[in-house]
């Protein structure tokens, strides 16, 4: 979490509370049948678990 915080040049609190929001929205998503996806260039990666 001290890296997170670091690179968000935040507090280890506030990282934590993005974190979750993060988690939570992607939850929320994945459930109504959205897809993860990362792209960089021509390149895509699904995220399959979490």
């Amino acid at each position: 979490m001290e890296r997170v915080a670091k690179n968000l040049d935040t507090t280890k609190a506030d990282a934590l509370r993005r974190a979750l929001g993060l988690l939570d929205f992607v939850l929320t998503e994945r459930k109504e049948g959205w897809k993860v996806v990362l792209e960089k260039d021509d390149r895509r990666r699904e995220i399959v678990t979490l």
